[in-house]
């Protein structure tokens, strides 16, 4: 796989600034992680409202939105999903 492009808008600021030049690239525009960092990743972006993707992971990073913006019973919905797509020793990060 390429490497896997973040906008500059998203915010990488707790990031310690030796990953940054590590692992990352910074465009005019966008920061793109370098390819070796990605290539046993599957990236994807999914409007959870809708629809949750399948498999097993051993790490999820979720918007804070989530936590924010959405209604009790669908941030409890979404939770519960990713509480079962983790094993029981990974992680979920929100972002």
């Amino acid at each position: 796989m390429g490497s896997h492009i973040i906008p500059i808008g998203i915010s990488l600021k707790g990031l310690p600034k030796e990953w940054l030049s590590v692992a990352f690239t910074k465009t005019e525009n966008d920061y793109c992680i370098h390819a070796h960092f990605g290539k046993n990743m599957e990236w994807l972006q999914q409007d959870i409202r809708k629809s949750f993707p399948e498999g097993r992971f051993d790490l999820l990073l979720c918007r804070n939105l989530m936590a924010t913006h959405f209604e009790p019973e669908l941030q409890i919905l979404i939770f519960n999903q990713m509480k079962s797509a983790l094993g029981p020793d990974l992680v979920l990060m929100l972002v």
